[in-house]
C-alpha cells in the first residue's frame, strides 16, 4: 500500500530482534500508527512489568492506579499511548480479588472500562463500582475510569 516499513517492538522503545525468536513463534501484533507492538510476549521470555504496574501472575501486569475518566475510545487510546491495553473483565476481577496484596488503589470505588464489548450495539463492559464481581454495560460514549494492563 506504499506505507511502511514499520518496526516491531517487544516493549516500549525495545525493538524485537529476529534472532530472539525461535522458529515458528506465533506473535499477536497491534499497529499503533508508527510501530507494530507485540501484545502476547515472546513465548520463551517473560517481560518485566512497566513502571506503575504490578505483576498479577506470569501472564499480565495491572496498573496500580486508575487512569483518567473518559469514553471507552479515550480509555483504549490512553492505554495504547502508554504502551498498554485495556484489561479484560477476567483480568480485572482476578486483580481486584488480590487488590490488598498487590497494593492496588480505588478498585471498587467507581466504574472502570474493560476491553470486552457488550451484547448490544455501541456498548462496552464496565467493572467495579461496588465489588470485585460488579459488572455492567455503558454506551461507549459514556464516561468511566481507565485501568490498563500489560501482557507479559
Amino acid at each position: 500500500n506504499g506505507a511502511g516499513p514499520y518496526p516491531v517492538v517487544i516493549a516500549p522503545n525495545e525493538p524485537l530482534l529476529a534472532d530472539a525468536l525461535p522458529a515458528a513463534t506465533l506473535l499477536s501484533l497491534v499497529f499503533d500508527g508508527s510501530v507494530f507492538q507485540v501484545t502476547n510476549g515472546v513465548s520463551h521470555q517473560v517481560r518485566a512489568c512497566p513502571t506503575g504496574t504490578v505483576a498479577v501472575n506470569g501472564q499480565y501486569c495491572f496498573a496500580l492506579d486508575e487512569g483518567p475518566v473518559g469514553t471507552w475510545f479515550e480509555a483504549a487510546m490512553n492505554c495504547a499511548n502508554a504502551g498498554l491495553r485495556l484489561c479484560t473483565w477476567s483480568e480485572w476481577q482476578q486483580a481486584c480479588l488480590r487488590r490488598t496484596e498487590l497494593g492496588l488503589n480505588s478498585m471498587i470505588s467507581n466504574w472502570e472500562w474493560a476491553n470486552s464489548t457488550a451484547n448490544e450495539d455501541n456498548s462496552a463492559r464496565v467493572v467495579g463500582n461496588t465489588s470485585c464481581s460488579s459488572g455492567g454495560t455503558f454506551y461507549v460514549s459514556n464516561t468511566a475510569a481507565t485501568r490498563c494492563c500489560y501482557s507479559r
